[in-house]
C-alpha cells in the first residue's frame, strides 16, 4: 500500500471519529448522497448548525474542513465557499474536469 493510500484512509477515519458516516449498501451518487445526507441534518440537528460538504477523494483533509467551521464562526450567516489551490499530484482526471468547467463557467 502506497502512502497516498495511507494518508487518505487516515483523513477518513478521522472524518468518521468526528462524524455521523451515513452509508448505503448500493452507490446511488453525490447528489443523492448530498440530500440525504442535508436531510439527516436538517431533522436531527439545530438549526444554527454549521455545515461543511467536500469529497472524500483525499485531496481534501479535515483541517480543511475544520478552516471552513472557523470562517462561518467568524462571519455567522454567511455562505463560506472553499477554493483550491492546485499543486502537484493532483490527479490527471481531477485536473482535467476543474479546467473544462472553469472554462464553462
Amino acid at each position: 500500500m502506497n502512502t497516498k493510500v495511507l494518508v487518505k484512509q487516515e483523513s477518513f477515519s478521522q472524518a468518521a471519529r468526528a462524524s455521523c458516516v451515513l452509508q448505503y449498501a448500493i452507490n446511488q451518487g453525490k447528489g443523492f448522497a448530498l440530500k440525504t445526507g442535508l436531510e439527516f441534518i436538517r431533522d436531527n440537528y439545530q438549526k444554527d448548525s454549521i455545515i461543511v460538504t467536500m469529497d472524500a477523494d483525499g485531496q481534501h483533509l479535515p483541517k480543511d474542513a475544520a478552516r471552513i467551521c472557523e470562517a462561518a464562526c467568524q462571519n455567522q450567516g454567511a455562505l463560506i465557499l472553499g477554493s483550491r489551490h492546485f499543486a502537484e499530484g493532483v490527479p490527471l482526471r481531477s485536473r482535467t474536469g476543474n479546467r473544462i468547467t472553469s472554462a464553462l463557467f
